[in-house]
């Protein structure tokens, strides 16, 4: 298992994207549910921004054209 140590918080970060896989993400999962507190409060502050992203863009209204072809790209993948 991973020491505190040797658990960067880039790896915190990457967990709290979904972008680990494989040993990483085992073993940080482990390092987590261990009680490492400087790293759930990484991961706990680093989830609060993420959540919040969404709101700190601007509204923008899409043209019909583009809507139009996105929703018939999303029903040619659905049937197949």
């Amino acid at each position: 298992m991973l020491d505190h140590d040797k658990v960067t918080e880039e790896l915190i970060y990457l967990y709290a994207l979904n972008s680990l896989e494989g040993d990483d993400l085992i073993e940080v999962q482990k390092h987590i549910d261990v009680g490492c507190d400087i790293c759930t409060q990484i991961l706990r502050e680093t989830e609060i921004v993420l959540n919040l992203l969404p709101y700190s863009l601007d509204d923008y209204k899409v043209s019909h054209y583009v809507r139009n072809e996105l929703i018939d790209i999303v029903k040619k993948k659905s049937k197949s």
